[in-house]
């Protein structure tokens, strides 16, 4: 699935109806309006290359993630800041980086 790129149909999503999309992802929490997750890597290299390839998926979605490093792991937040709050793409484009690390691991 493609996040969505009209300004037009980004909606800001209701309480329950974020729950129920949290819900289909592992791992992840709201907090204070991001949906945030942190993934462990054994290095900081290994954390800034998958970094580097969420970037790249990011790029493409139209999506702009806050990304935190550290030496043991990559964390991510993300919101839709033209409505500055969650919107369908962040729970989409958060699946995209779950499917990311998956793929590496």
């Amino acid at each position: 699935m493609k996040c969505e790129q009209e300004e037009a149909r980004l909606f800001l999503l209701e309480e329950e109806e974020t729950r129920n999309l949290l819900r289909e992802l592992f791992g992840w929490s709201i907090v204070d309006d991001f949906l945030v997750k942190s993934f462990p890597f054994e290095s900081l290299n290994k954390a800034l290359a998958f970094s580097n390839r969420v970037a790249l998926i990011a790029q493409q979605e139209n999506q702009f993630p806050k990304i935190v490093l550290n030496s043991s792991k990559a964390e991510f937040h993300l919101q839709t800041k033209l409505v500055e709050g969650l919107t369908k793409n962040d729970f989409i484009f958060a699946a995209k980086i779950d499917e990311q690390f998956k793929n590496i691991y």
